[in-house]
Parts: structure tokens; sequence; C-alpha cells
């Protein structure tokens, strides 16, 4: 295997962990978003946004304070 090979399948490699990432990320805000829906009604927009664009680690606190809310206010405290 050449050294470009290498570098090539280390790239692929990156790629394919990053891709699962995005991944999780995007099923656990939708996961966070239908939760929050269901509770409060429909979402502002500007949560929604906020809830789809935060990382796994955000959206993990989220999703284990999600009974704890009260209303969507106290979500908005969490997701900025």
């Amino acid at each position: 295997m050449t050294l470009a090979d290498q570098w090539r399948e280390e790239g692929l490699q990156k790629g394919i962990e990053k891709g699962k990432q995005i991944g999780k990320e995007e099923a656990l805000a939708e996961v966070a978003a239908n939760q929050l829906t269901e509770r409060f009604g429909k979402l502002p927009v500007d949560i929604k946004d906020a809830i789809m664009r935060a990382d796994s680690i955000a959206l993990g606190l989220l999703l284990s304070n999600i009974f704890r809310y009260e209303s969507v206010e106290d979500v908005w405290k969490y997701i900025q």
C-alpha cells in the first residue's frame, strides 16, 4: 500500500466516523423535538432550530431532563 493509499484510507475512515456522529446527532434531535412537541405542542421555530443545531452532548442533556421541564421556556434555557 502506498503512502497515498494509506492517507486515502485514513480519510475514508474519518469520513465514515464523522457521518456516524452526524447521524446520531440528527436522530437525537428528532427524538428530542418529537418528545417536546408531544409534551408542549408545536414548538417555536427558534427552539426547534436550536435543537436541530445542538451537538450530541447538549441533546443528551436535553433528553435526560425532558420530564423536568414545566414549559417550553425551560427548554430554551437548556438548549441555548
